[in-house]
């Protein structure tokens, strides 16, 4: 069964709409008016389940997700930060394509960015943390319990930053964070302490043809297969990817840097980093939000990615990769802000990409805007569910 999860603001949008794949029953999960502060989970061939949130919830949207396992009952828990808010909402799945009521509402203090939150064993305790960003440029730590719910740790400030990531990035055994320094030319990388905490940090500057700005998005893996977890960067301003190589002590060497002539679009905004035709080199896949399409570089496992543009629907935002057909051949899947639709590129396992097809967000005719989509197993069946969140 193929479930299609979807995180609403302001009012009812993504619904049942058209499924990638029927078999048996598909339940896309909205979080719908934020005014009446309720949650539907939307049986795409029954009544909807209604979830009642808290007033916290009044003008506040949901335009990022993040799924774990927040309670080690092997089944995905969604956790989605309120942007512009004060809280990160948490749901505990039930296995079976939905979520438990009711939907939790963390307080973390200060007013949390749009970034997706990151979910690790930051505190190496055994269970699931989530780290999350604020405007003011510091990052906080929710320590989880083991049961669903999260607890107030610690705060730091790494540096102000609209994309974080994690990694093992100085070989210790921990992971790491890192985060591109808003408007400037800078990665930082605040190194684990092991109890909650940033220890120390490291940074590398950049050349101004390499920057980072506010509309950076962030991939961690090893591309020259040397052992150190290396980042991938795109810079919405400058309009280009930037590869920085890990130097395994928390710093990073400048790498090349690729724009339109290598086939990258105008302003990308997201990116992933997958083995698209199993070569054991890592490749990358790039959503241009300004040219309709994606870029998908196949690496060369030194660093170096050659490109070829797909296009999808108007005005791509994110995207996630999984093997959705079941078929050992990874897929792409991308949420179209102003086509209102889910595009879905079915791998052939080289690389290459049948013909797109894209998908309604929402039911009818709704104009939904999916600003995020994520993969995951929600009903335990072996078959990935995809879903979108929307401004």
């Amino acid at each position: 069964m193929l479930e299609h999860l979807f995180a609403r603001l302001r009012r009812l949008a993504c619904g049942a709409g058209q499924p990638f794949r029927h078999s048996g029953t598909t339940r896309p999960l909205n979080l719908e008016s934020l005014e009446s502060r309720q949650l539907f989970s939307i049986d795409g061939f029954g009544e909807p389940l209604v979830f009642d949130l808290d007033a916290a919830w009044d003008n506040r949207s949901v335009e990022e997700l993040a799924l774990g396992d927040l309670n080690a009952d092997g089944k995905p828990d969604l956790v989605a930060p309120l942007d512009h808010g004060s809280a990160v909402v948490t749901m505990l799945g039930d296995g079976a394509g939905t979520f438990r009521r009711p939907a939790v509402a963390q307080g973390t203090g200060n007013v949390i960015s749009p970034a997706s939150p990151l979910i690790v064993d930051w505190n190496q305790d055994g269970r699931q943390d989530v780290l999350v960003t604020y405007y003011n440029g510091d990052q906080k730590l929710l320590p989880g319990n083991g049961d669903g719910s999260l607890g107030q740790g610690q705060g730091f400030h790494l540096t102000r930053s609209y994309s974080i990531a994690g990694g093992d990035f100085n070989n210790d055994g921990v992971p790491d964070l890192v985060a591109l320094k808003s408007s400037s030319f800078e990665v930082v990388v605040g190194l684990n302490n092991g109890s909650g905490g940033i220890g120390s940090t490291r940074r590398t500057v950049l050349e101004h043809d390499q920057g980072v700005g506010n509309g950076a998005t962030l991939a961690v893996g090893d591309v020259n297969r040397d052992g150190d977890l290396d980042l991938l960067a795109t810079n919405d301003a400058d309009r280009n990817l930037a590869v920085l190589f890990g130097n395994g002590d928390g710093t990073f060497q400048v790498g090349p840097s690729y724009g339109a002539a290598s086939g990258v679009g105008s302003v990308p905004s997201d990116l992933a980093l997958r083995d698209l035709n199993a070569d054991g080199k890592l490749d990358v896949v790039i959503v241009n939000k300004s040219s309709d399409s994606v870029s998908v570089g196949m690496g060369d496992g030194s660093g170096g990615f050659q490109f070829t543009a797909i296009a999808v629907g108007r005005v791509p935002i994110r995207m996630d990769v999984g093997d959705i057909e079941g078929d050992g051949d990874l897929d792409i899947v991308v949420a179209n802000k102003s086509s209102d639709t889910i595009s879905l590129l079915e791998g052939n396992g080289d690389g290459t990409f049948q013909l797109v097809r894209n998908f309604a967000a929402g039911p009818n005719s709704s104009s939904v805007e999916p600003s995020d989509v994520k993969l995951g197993d929600l009903d335990g069946d072996g078959i990935l569910a995809g879903g979108c969140g929307t401004r």
